[in-house]
Protein backbone atom coordinates (compact mmCIF):
# COMPACT_ATOMS: atom_id res chain seq x y z
CA UNK A 1 0.00 0.00 0.00
CA UNK A 2 1.44 3.41 -1.16
CA UNK A 3 1.22 6.45 1.53
CA UNK A 4 1.33 9.98 0.87
CA UNK A 5 4.64 11.89 2.69
CA UNK A 6 4.34 15.50 4.20
CA UNK A 7 5.46 16.61 0.59
CA UNK A 8 2.71 14.91 -1.35
CA UNK A 9 -0.25 15.85 1.13
CA UNK A 10 1.05 19.80 1.01
CA UNK A 11 1.13 19.84 -2.35
CA UNK A 12 -2.46 17.93 -3.13
CA UNK A 13 -3.97 20.96 -0.87
CA UNK A 14 -2.23 23.89 -2.63
CA UNK A 15 -3.34 22.17 -5.69
CA UNK A 16 -6.86 21.62 -4.66
CA UNK A 17 -6.94 25.06 -3.44
CA UNK A 18 -6.19 26.45 -6.93
CA UNK A 19 -8.69 24.41 -8.55
CA UNK A 20 -11.32 25.80 -6.31
CA UNK A 21 -10.02 29.21 -6.22
CA UNK A 22 -10.18 29.84 -9.84
CA UNK A 23 -13.75 28.18 -10.09
CA UNK A 24 -14.88 30.18 -7.86
CA UNK A 25 -13.43 33.44 -9.35
CA UNK A 26 -16.06 36.00 -10.66
CA UNK A 27 -13.84 36.75 -13.94
CA UNK A 28 -14.26 32.48 -14.75
CA UNK A 29 -15.79 31.82 -17.96
CA UNK A 30 -18.63 30.43 -16.28
CA UNK A 31 -19.65 33.86 -14.71
CA UNK A 32 -18.41 36.28 -17.77
CA UNK A 33 -21.27 38.08 -19.33
CA UNK A 34 -20.86 37.07 -22.79
CA UNK A 35 -21.10 39.50 -25.55
CA UNK A 36 -24.15 39.55 -27.31
CA UNK A 37 -26.26 41.59 -30.07
CA UNK A 38 -28.57 44.09 -28.02
CA UNK A 39 -25.87 44.58 -25.35
CA UNK A 40 -25.30 48.06 -24.59
CA UNK A 41 -21.81 49.33 -25.22
CA UNK A 42 -21.19 52.90 -23.83
CA UNK A 43 -23.70 55.98 -24.15
CA UNK A 44 -23.16 60.01 -23.86
CA UNK A 45 -25.05 62.89 -23.98
CA UNK A 46 -24.99 64.32 -27.44
CA UNK A 47 -27.19 67.71 -26.81
CA UNK A 48 -29.61 68.74 -24.49
CA UNK A 49 -32.75 71.43 -25.73
CA UNK A 50 -35.13 73.54 -24.07
CA UNK A 51 -38.54 73.74 -24.82
CA UNK A 52 -38.12 77.46 -26.22
CA UNK A 53 -34.79 76.57 -27.80
CA UNK A 54 -36.19 73.57 -30.11
CA UNK A 55 -39.15 76.17 -31.04
CA UNK A 56 -36.05 78.39 -32.61
CA UNK A 57 -34.52 75.43 -34.22
CA UNK A 58 -37.23 74.06 -36.12
CA UNK A 59 -37.96 77.75 -37.43
CA UNK A 60 -34.59 77.64 -39.48
CA UNK A 61 -34.39 73.28 -40.05
CA UNK A 62 -37.39 73.26 -41.83
CA UNK A 63 -39.73 71.53 -39.04
CA UNK A 64 -41.86 74.88 -38.48
CA UNK A 65 -44.73 72.53 -39.35
CA UNK A 66 -44.17 70.63 -36.12
CA UNK A 67 -44.16 73.81 -33.80
CA UNK A 68 -47.32 73.62 -32.63
CA UNK A 69 -46.96 70.26 -31.04
CA UNK A 70 -43.83 70.80 -29.43
CA UNK A 71 -44.35 70.70 -25.57
CA UNK A 72 -41.28 70.01 -24.05
CA UNK A 73 -37.49 70.02 -23.78
CA UNK A 74 -35.22 66.88 -24.98
CA UNK A 75 -32.21 65.15 -23.42
CA UNK A 76 -30.56 63.43 -26.77
CA UNK A 77 -27.72 60.83 -26.52
CA UNK A 78 -25.57 59.06 -28.64
CA UNK A 79 -25.63 55.33 -27.84
CA UNK A 80 -23.45 52.14 -28.96
CA UNK A 81 -24.70 48.72 -29.19
CA UNK A 82 -23.47 45.19 -30.39
CA UNK A 83 -25.47 43.93 -33.85
CA UNK A 84 -24.65 41.03 -35.79
CA UNK A 85 -23.20 41.81 -39.54
CA UNK A 86 -24.07 39.82 -42.44
CA UNK A 87 -21.50 36.78 -41.19
CA UNK A 88 -23.56 37.02 -37.93
CA UNK A 89 -20.26 38.49 -36.28
CA UNK A 90 -21.32 40.47 -33.68
CA UNK A 91 -19.84 44.12 -34.18
CA UNK A 92 -20.29 47.91 -32.88
CA UNK A 93 -23.74 49.86 -33.85
CA UNK A 94 -24.70 52.87 -33.30
CA UNK A 95 -27.70 54.62 -32.94
CA UNK A 96 -29.66 58.36 -30.72
CA UNK A 97 -32.39 57.89 -27.99
CA UNK A 98 -33.60 61.24 -27.31
CA UNK A 99 -35.56 61.54 -24.17
CA UNK A 100 -38.21 64.47 -22.96
CA UNK A 101 -37.57 66.39 -19.76
CA UNK A 102 -40.80 65.03 -17.87
CA UNK A 103 -40.72 62.70 -14.85
CA UNK A 104 -43.73 61.28 -16.72
CA UNK A 105 -43.60 57.40 -18.04
CA UNK A 106 -43.18 57.67 -21.81
CA UNK A 107 -43.95 55.14 -24.29
CA UNK A 108 -41.19 54.38 -27.18
CA UNK A 109 -41.13 55.25 -30.86
CA UNK A 110 -39.05 53.08 -33.32
CA UNK A 111 -38.09 56.39 -35.64
CA UNK A 112 -36.32 55.12 -38.92
CA UNK A 113 -34.61 58.10 -40.67
CA UNK A 114 -34.61 58.01 -44.43
CA UNK A 115 -32.19 57.65 -47.19
CA UNK A 116 -28.99 59.14 -46.61
CA UNK A 117 -25.16 58.62 -48.26
CA UNK A 118 -23.01 61.34 -46.91
CA UNK A 119 -21.21 59.60 -43.25
CA UNK A 120 -22.00 62.74 -41.18
CA UNK A 121 -25.66 62.94 -42.11
CA UNK A 122 -26.07 59.77 -39.38
CA UNK A 123 -28.47 60.46 -36.60
CA UNK A 124 -25.71 59.97 -33.90
CA UNK A 125 -23.32 62.41 -35.93
CA UNK A 126 -25.40 65.09 -37.42
CA UNK A 127 -25.62 67.98 -35.04
CA UNK A 128 -29.26 68.70 -36.77
CA UNK A 129 -32.08 66.94 -34.11
CA UNK A 130 -33.62 66.19 -36.80
CA UNK A 131 -34.86 62.70 -35.58
CA UNK A 132 -35.12 63.99 -31.83
CA UNK A 133 -37.84 66.51 -32.60
CA UNK A 134 -39.98 63.64 -31.30
CA UNK A 135 -39.04 63.37 -28.10
CA UNK A 136 -40.61 67.16 -28.26
CA UNK A 137 -43.70 65.47 -27.88
CA UNK A 138 -43.41 63.59 -24.33
CA UNK A 139 -41.93 60.32 -26.45
CA UNK A 140 -39.12 58.65 -25.83
CA UNK A 141 -37.42 58.29 -29.47
CA UNK A 142 -34.77 55.78 -31.17
CA UNK A 143 -33.44 56.00 -33.98
CA UNK A 144 -30.87 53.65 -35.44
CA UNK A 145 -28.07 54.56 -37.69
CA UNK A 146 -28.39 51.54 -39.45
CA UNK A 147 -25.38 49.46 -40.77
CA UNK A 148 -22.70 51.59 -42.75
CA UNK A 149 -23.00 54.74 -40.72
CA UNK A 150 -21.67 56.03 -36.79
CA UNK A 151 -19.79 52.84 -35.51
CA UNK A 152 -19.83 50.97 -38.02
CA UNK A 153 -19.05 53.60 -40.78
CA UNK A 154 -16.05 51.35 -42.46
CA UNK A 155 -18.68 48.70 -43.58
CA UNK A 156 -20.68 49.89 -46.94
CA UNK A 157 -23.78 50.96 -45.57
CA UNK A 158 -27.01 47.89 -45.88
CA UNK A 159 -29.48 49.60 -47.62
CA UNK A 160 -33.06 47.89 -48.29
CA UNK A 161 -31.42 44.49 -46.79
CA UNK A 162 -34.80 43.20 -45.59
CA UNK A 163 -33.59 40.97 -41.97
CA UNK A 164 -30.69 43.20 -41.01
CA UNK A 165 -32.43 46.26 -41.03
CA UNK A 166 -34.73 44.86 -38.73
CA UNK A 167 -32.81 43.05 -36.59
CA UNK A 168 -30.11 45.50 -35.77
CA UNK A 169 -32.94 48.38 -35.20
CA UNK A 170 -34.31 45.93 -32.53
CA UNK A 171 -30.79 45.21 -31.29
CA UNK A 172 -31.00 49.01 -30.44
CA UNK A 173 -34.06 48.48 -28.71
CA UNK A 174 -32.28 46.33 -26.31
CA UNK A 175 -29.92 48.41 -26.14
CA UNK A 176 -32.04 51.22 -24.92
CA UNK A 177 -33.65 49.47 -21.87
CA UNK A 178 -30.79 49.17 -20.61
CA UNK A 179 -29.69 53.29 -20.79
CA UNK A 180 -33.27 53.88 -19.73
CA UNK A 181 -32.70 51.74 -16.86
CA UNK A 182 -29.09 53.46 -16.34
CA UNK A 183 -31.02 56.98 -16.26
CA UNK A 184 -34.03 55.99 -14.20
CA UNK A 185 -35.94 57.10 -17.02
CA UNK A 186 -39.45 55.38 -17.05
CA UNK A 187 -41.31 53.72 -20.04
CA UNK A 188 -44.26 51.87 -20.33
CA UNK A 189 -42.20 49.36 -23.52
CA UNK A 190 -45.42 50.32 -25.54
CA UNK A 191 -43.28 50.94 -28.74
CA UNK A 192 -44.97 52.29 -32.35
CA UNK A 193 -42.49 51.81 -35.00
CA UNK A 194 -42.38 54.61 -38.07
CA UNK A 195 -40.40 56.23 -40.60
CA UNK A 196 -40.47 58.08 -43.75
CA UNK A 197 -39.17 56.72 -47.29
CA UNK A 198 -36.33 53.92 -46.36
CA UNK A 199 -37.63 54.36 -42.88
CA UNK A 200 -41.21 53.57 -44.01
CA UNK A 201 -39.83 50.40 -45.72
CA UNK A 202 -37.60 49.75 -42.26
CA UNK A 203 -40.45 50.00 -40.38
CA UNK A 204 -42.62 47.42 -42.83
CA UNK A 205 -39.44 45.30 -42.05
CA UNK A 206 -39.58 45.47 -38.40
CA UNK A 207 -43.19 44.10 -38.38
CA UNK A 208 -42.22 41.46 -40.68
CA UNK A 209 -39.42 40.36 -38.31
CA UNK A 210 -41.27 41.03 -35.19
CA UNK A 211 -39.41 38.10 -33.24
CA UNK A 212 -36.38 39.96 -32.99
CA UNK A 213 -38.27 42.49 -30.56
CA UNK A 214 -37.49 42.11 -27.16
CA UNK A 215 -39.84 40.25 -24.84
CA UNK A 216 -40.69 43.06 -22.27
CA UNK A 217 -41.78 45.41 -25.24
CA UNK A 218 -45.03 45.50 -27.45
CA UNK A 219 -45.36 47.08 -30.57
CA UNK A 220 -48.99 48.82 -30.73
CA UNK A 221 -48.95 50.60 -34.34
CA UNK A 222 -46.66 50.76 -37.27
CA UNK A 223 -46.97 54.24 -39.16
CA UNK A 224 -44.95 53.52 -42.67
CA UNK A 225 -45.00 56.11 -45.17
CA UNK A 226 -43.56 56.38 -48.41
CA UNK A 227 -41.32 53.39 -48.84
CA UNK A 228 -40.42 50.70 -51.20
CA UNK A 229 -42.16 47.84 -50.54
CA UNK A 230 -42.06 45.46 -53.37
CA UNK A 231 -38.31 46.25 -54.60
CA UNK A 232 -39.28 44.23 -58.46
CA UNK A 233 -42.35 46.17 -59.00
CA UNK A 234 -40.44 49.55 -57.74
CA UNK A 235 -37.59 49.23 -60.10
CA UNK A 236 -39.73 48.19 -62.95
CA UNK A 237 -42.18 51.17 -62.64
CA UNK A 238 -39.07 53.47 -62.88
CA UNK A 239 -37.34 51.81 -65.68
CA UNK A 240 -40.24 52.46 -67.70
CA UNK A 241 -39.19 55.84 -67.64
CA UNK A 242 -36.12 57.67 -69.64
CA UNK A 243 -35.01 59.54 -66.50
CA UNK A 244 -34.74 59.22 -63.06
CA UNK A 245 -34.81 62.42 -60.39
CA UNK A 246 -32.31 60.51 -58.08
CA UNK A 247 -30.23 58.03 -59.61
CA UNK A 248 -28.57 58.52 -56.08
CA UNK A 249 -31.64 56.36 -54.69
CA UNK A 250 -31.49 53.95 -57.71
CA UNK A 251 -27.18 53.12 -57.81
CA UNK A 252 -27.22 52.98 -54.06
CA UNK A 253 -29.72 50.28 -53.98
CA UNK A 254 -28.03 48.09 -56.36
CA UNK A 255 -24.06 48.82 -55.12
CA UNK A 256 -25.65 47.56 -51.89
CA UNK A 257 -26.69 44.24 -52.91
CA UNK A 258 -23.24 44.51 -55.29
CA UNK A 259 -20.90 45.06 -51.61
CA UNK A 260 -23.71 42.96 -48.98
CA UNK A 261 -24.03 39.77 -51.45
CA UNK A 262 -20.01 39.62 -52.44
CA UNK A 263 -20.90 39.71 -56.51
CA UNK A 264 -18.26 38.44 -58.68
CA UNK A 265 -19.38 39.78 -62.37
CA UNK A 266 -18.41 43.53 -61.77
CA UNK A 267 -20.14 46.78 -61.52
CA UNK A 268 -20.11 46.84 -65.13
CA UNK A 269 -22.38 44.22 -65.27
CA UNK A 270 -25.21 46.51 -64.01
CA UNK A 271 -23.84 50.00 -64.70
CA UNK A 272 -22.54 51.82 -67.71
CA UNK A 273 -19.17 51.32 -68.26
CA UNK A 274 -18.38 55.24 -68.10
CA UNK A 275 -19.25 55.42 -64.64
CA UNK A 276 -19.40 51.87 -63.69
CA UNK A 277 -15.49 52.21 -62.33
CA UNK A 278 -16.39 55.63 -60.20
CA UNK A 279 -19.86 53.92 -57.86
CA UNK A 280 -17.31 52.66 -55.02
CA UNK A 281 -15.58 56.29 -54.91
CA UNK A 282 -19.05 58.15 -55.36
CA UNK A 283 -20.69 56.34 -52.54
CA UNK A 284 -18.01 56.20 -50.14
CA UNK A 285 -19.86 58.32 -47.84
CA UNK A 286 -17.77 61.77 -48.21
CA UNK A 287 -20.70 63.32 -51.11
CA UNK A 288 -24.27 64.32 -49.96
CA UNK A 289 -27.12 62.91 -51.79
CA UNK A 290 -27.69 65.29 -53.92
CA UNK A 291 -23.62 65.72 -54.47
CA UNK A 292 -24.59 62.52 -55.84
CA UNK A 293 -27.32 62.95 -57.80
CA UNK A 294 -25.34 65.76 -59.16
CA UNK A 295 -22.66 63.44 -60.65
CA UNK A 296 -24.46 60.73 -61.74
CA UNK A 297 -26.75 61.03 -65.04
CA UNK A 298 -30.21 61.12 -64.32
CA UNK A 299 -30.68 59.14 -68.02
CA UNK A 300 -31.75 55.94 -66.84
CA UNK A 301 -29.73 54.62 -70.39
CA UNK A 302 -26.38 56.51 -69.05
CA UNK A 303 -26.22 55.46 -65.61
CA UNK A 304 -27.10 51.12 -66.13
CA UNK A 305 -25.94 48.35 -68.21
CA UNK A 306 -28.03 47.96 -70.87
CA UNK A 307 -28.55 44.47 -70.50
CA UNK A 308 -29.16 44.96 -67.25
CA UNK A 309 -32.56 47.06 -67.89
CA UNK A 310 -33.37 44.72 -70.27
CA UNK A 311 -33.47 41.52 -67.91
CA UNK A 312 -34.99 43.93 -65.02
CA UNK A 313 -37.63 45.14 -66.98
CA UNK A 314 -38.50 41.43 -68.25
CA UNK A 315 -38.24 40.24 -64.98
CA UNK A 316 -35.53 37.43 -65.69
CA UNK A 317 -35.67 35.98 -61.97
CA UNK A 318 -32.16 34.20 -63.09
CA UNK A 319 -30.20 37.84 -62.80
CA UNK A 320 -28.90 37.91 -59.47
CA UNK A 321 -29.59 41.61 -58.70
CA UNK A 322 -33.47 40.56 -59.53
CA UNK A 323 -33.30 37.96 -56.73
CA UNK A 324 -31.80 40.53 -54.57
CA UNK A 325 -34.82 42.59 -55.13
CA UNK A 326 -36.92 39.83 -55.01
CA UNK A 327 -35.84 38.76 -51.75
CA UNK A 328 -35.22 42.11 -49.79
CA UNK A 329 -38.98 43.24 -50.55
CA UNK A 330 -41.27 43.15 -47.53
CA UNK A 331 -42.99 39.91 -47.48
CA UNK A 332 -45.55 38.64 -45.96
CA UNK A 333 -46.84 40.11 -42.77
CA UNK A 334 -48.83 37.76 -40.20
CA UNK A 335 -50.47 40.71 -37.41
CA UNK A 336 -53.24 42.47 -35.24
CA UNK A 337 -50.63 45.33 -35.30
CA UNK A 338 -52.50 48.01 -36.88
CA UNK A 339 -50.59 49.47 -39.84
CA UNK A 340 -51.22 52.65 -41.14
CA UNK A 341 -49.50 53.98 -44.68
CA UNK A 342 -49.06 57.65 -46.00
CA UNK A 343 -47.49 58.23 -49.64
CA UNK A 344 -48.03 61.88 -51.32
CA UNK A 345 -49.66 61.28 -55.14
CA UNK A 346 -46.99 63.82 -56.22
CA UNK A 347 -43.97 61.49 -54.64
CA UNK A 348 -41.45 61.59 -58.33
CA UNK A 349 -38.72 59.21 -56.38
CA UNK A 350 -40.90 56.00 -54.73
CA UNK A 351 -44.39 55.56 -56.95
CA UNK A 352 -47.47 56.20 -55.03
CA UNK A 353 -48.71 52.98 -56.48
CA UNK A 354 -46.17 50.85 -54.14
CA UNK A 355 -48.09 52.18 -51.18
CA UNK A 356 -51.54 51.71 -52.89
CA UNK A 357 -50.41 47.76 -53.77
CA UNK A 358 -49.03 47.28 -50.21
CA UNK A 359 -52.38 48.06 -49.28
CA UNK A 360 -54.63 46.35 -51.58
CA UNK A 361 -53.11 43.15 -50.60
CA UNK A 362 -52.41 43.60 -46.86
CA UNK A 363 -56.46 44.54 -47.12
CA UNK A 364 -57.19 41.49 -49.16
CA UNK A 365 -55.88 39.61 -46.07
CA UNK A 366 -57.92 41.00 -43.95
CA UNK A 367 -55.00 42.75 -41.61
CA UNK A 368 -55.95 46.26 -39.88
CA UNK A 369 -54.44 48.33 -42.66
CA UNK A 370 -55.20 51.88 -43.54
CA UNK A 371 -54.02 53.87 -46.37
CA UNK A 372 -53.85 57.89 -46.16
CA UNK A 373 -53.19 60.32 -49.37
CA UNK A 374 -50.78 63.50 -47.61
CA UNK A 375 -49.86 66.64 -49.02
CA UNK A 376 -46.74 67.72 -50.90
CA UNK A 377 -44.92 68.76 -53.95
CA UNK A 378 -42.46 66.00 -53.75
CA UNK A 379 -41.08 63.24 -52.19
CA UNK A 380 -38.98 65.46 -49.88
CA UNK A 381 -41.74 67.94 -49.38
CA UNK A 382 -44.20 65.38 -47.91
CA UNK A 383 -41.85 64.23 -45.17
CA UNK A 384 -42.56 66.82 -42.21
CA UNK A 385 -46.82 66.68 -43.31
CA UNK A 386 -46.15 62.76 -43.08
CA UNK A 387 -44.02 62.39 -39.83
CA UNK A 388 -46.72 65.02 -38.37
CA UNK A 389 -49.72 62.66 -39.40
CA UNK A 390 -48.00 59.64 -38.04
CA UNK A 391 -47.26 61.63 -34.66
CA UNK A 392 -50.76 63.10 -34.04
CA UNK A 393 -51.95 59.21 -34.96
CA UNK A 394 -50.10 57.92 -32.24
CA UNK A 395 -51.44 60.39 -29.81
CA UNK A 396 -55.07 59.12 -30.74
CA UNK A 397 -54.17 55.64 -29.83
CA UNK A 398 -52.48 56.48 -27.22
CA UNK A 399 -55.50 57.83 -25.59
CA UNK A 400 -57.59 54.68 -27.31
CA UNK A 401 -55.28 52.33 -25.03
Amino acid sequence: MCSFSFKNKLFLVVLISIVFSCNNDDNSPENETLPEAGQLVSYEIKSEFSQNELLTLADFGGLSLAKPYIQNGITTYSVKYLTEDKNNDLIEASGVVSVPSTNSQNDLILLNRGTIIEHTAAPSVSPIPTYEFGAALDFIVMTPDLIGFGSSSTIPQYYYINDKTANSSYDLVKATSTLLEEINKDTSNDVFISGYSQGGYSSLTQLENIAGLPDNFEVKACLAAAGGYDLIYVMQEILKEETHTSPAFLALVIYSYYSYYNETSGLESYFHEDIAEQIPTILNGNLSTSEVNDILPDSLHLLFNSNFISEMKNGNSDNSMYQHLNNNSIGTINTNIPIFLYHSPNDEILPYSSSQNLFNELESQNLNVTFESIEGDSHADASIPALIHAFLEIKSLQSDL
